[in-house]
């Protein structure tokens, strides 16, 4: 009878760590979210823009009390109300003329203004307090914006990690008894005056089909997980300095390509 060497079948008993772990699943969501509200890049660009608001506000308060400076030409003789700011003269008398010269005439004044005798100002100033009230209204929505994203894909980072677990769990099983139904084929013991065969055939292919659900299972469970912890890491704006927080990866470990005896080698074109 052929029997197979059960150690060249199945493999190590250790589900195969292909998780990809950015932030820590144990970390609190209340210790997530500021950092959230600090990265986040549209959050700074609200805060930018109601800081912006504010800026103005000051300026059209301001407004009646910085003064205009006014640059004009003095009174002269140009014609009826004109002002003469540079000119040539010359003059001469008995036919003898004196060297044309240059002349300028400049006045400066400050002036203050109000629109409207104060009430412009005044509505001025309440338009830029609305736009600012406005501004900070839209800058509170996007912060619960953000510690929703936060709190919802911390929420789906910790459902994927217990899934993996249990996965994982269930992946140790399948591979136990996907063993033992290897060590057991063909034997037979004696009970009483009869012989009972432990495993047969079909509980091997049983078995052989429960571990390969088990590592859908467990490979489905992993894709959840990475893609719950790269959906958080982007929630809280790429930080970089929460990845120091998570353990070290580690030594470059090698992965054996070799294939068991019984299945056939892969063809290579």
């Amino acid at each position: 009878m052929l029997r197979l060497d059960p150690a060249a079948i199945v493999a190590p008993l250790e589900p195969p760590q292909v998780r990809v772990t950015l932030i820590p699943p144990e970390l609190a969501v209340d210790t997530l979210i500021p950092i959230g509200l600090t990265n986040r890049p549209e959050l700074a660009a609200q805060q930018s823009l109601v800081q912006a608001a504010l800026v103005r506000i000051r300026q059209e308060r301001l407004r009646p009390l910085v003064p205009s400076l006014i640059m004009e030409g003095g009174p002269g003789s140009v014609g009826p109300g004109g002002y003469l700011m540079g000119g040539m003269f010359a003059s001469g008398a008995s036919g003898s003329g004196n060297p044309p010269m240059a002349r300028e005439d400049l006045s400066f004044g400050l002036v203050w203004g109000l629109d409207n005798l104060g009430f412009g100002n005044r509505a001025l100033v309440r338009e830029r307090r609305a736009e600012q009230q406005q501004m900070l209204v839209e800058l509170f929505r996007i912060q619960d914006l953000v510690a929703g994203d936060v709190a919802r894909a911390h929420a789906q980072l910790a459902s994927a990690a217990t899934r993996l677990q249990q996965a994982e769990t269930g992946l140790l099983e399948a591979e136990t008894a996907y063993a033992g139904s290897i060590k057991n084929l063909g034997e037979v013991v004696s009970v009483g005056d009869s012989k009972i065969q432990l495993d047969r055939t079909l509980d091997v292919i049983s078995s052989l089909q429960s571990l390969a659900h088990a590592y859908d299972n467990y490979f489905g469970s992993v894709n959840d997980y990475n893609t719950a912890q790269f959906r958080l890491y982007r929630a809280l704006g790429f930080p970089a300095e929460i990845l120091s927080w998570a353990r070290s990866p580690g030594e470059i470990q090698p992965v054996d390509l070799s294939r068991p005896p019984q299945m056939p080698p892969v063809c290579r074109p």
